[in-house]
């Protein structure tokens, strides 16, 4: 979150990966894009709406899988904005 707020980026998203050898760079497995709030700090932001957005994937990612829906879809670099 901190890289797109730097980037001065109108969005950001709480993303879970499938694991691979690099940094957030696997396959997405859950994803929800969140409009960043400039009025916040960093710290307040992150609190107040990546956490429960984290959470809130977090929670469709495991009641998919349950199901035996194991969602992946390719991370397209040029789109990523890991560093």
């Amino acid at each position: 979150m901190r890289t797109a707020q730097k980037r001065n980026e109108p969005v950001t998203a709480a993303t879970w990966f499938w694991a691979n050898k690099r940094y957030d760079a696997g396959d997405i497995c859950e994803q929800e894009v969140i409009k960043i709030d400039y009025s916040l700090s960093p710290r307040e932001f992150y609190d107040e709406h990546i956490i429960p957005g984290m959470l809130r994937t977090l929670k469709r990612a495991l009641n998919d899988l349950e199901r035996g829906i194991k969602r992946q879809i390719k991370q397209i670099d040029k789109y990523s904005s890991y560093d």
